[in-house]
């Protein structure tokens, strides 16, 4: 019963980790999105624009402030300071959870893990059909977002 799941695990792996050294520099050091894209059918961008009332500015670290900074780590990933990019403890409780109820009730991405989500789904994807790739709830996609979160952090400092 245990060779099943860790064969399917490492085929998973594997196939995720053919990707990640080549998009993880992109991730680390790409630009991001300042305008929304509107597109057709085909993912030919048809307007660009800024959300209503929003004008989005790239800014460093150190132009955000502490109280900002400290909320969203408290909504979204209280652990940040103490993980790697992945939240093992989160993931674990997750997995057990939703294994239980049979569908996806809890969650366990990191702020890292989110990022490496929505620059695939804001930034690389240039399809409906990359967008919902991006989005789909696979074990491939979350290993691989792991695997470039991992990496992220080993690349930048928190």
């Amino acid at each position: 019963m245990t060779f099943p799941a860790v064969a399917g695990l490492g085929l998973i792996s594997n196939d995720a980790g053919d990707t990640v050294t080549t998009v993880s520099t992109d991730v680390v050091d790409g630009p991001l999105p300042l305008t929304s894209i509107v597109t057709d059918s085909a993912g030919a961008p048809l307007a660009r624009f800024f959300e209503p009332n929003q004008n989005r500015q790239a800014v460093t670290s150190d132009q955000i402030a502490p109280a900002m900074k400290a909320a969203i780590v408290a909504i979204e990933d209280r652990r940040f300071y103490q993980h790697n990019g992945v939240d093992w403890q989160g993931t674990i409780r997750a997995v057990v959870a939703n294994s239980a109820s049979g569908d996806v009730v809890q969650g366990a991405s990191t702020l890292t893990q989110q990022y490496v989500k929505n620059y695939f789904l804001y930034v690389t994807a240039k399809s409906e059909t990359e967008r919902l790739k991006a989005t789909e709830q696979t074990s491939a996609r979350k290993l691989k977002e792991a695997q470039i979160a991992l990496q992220m952090e080993r690349a930048l400092s928190k």
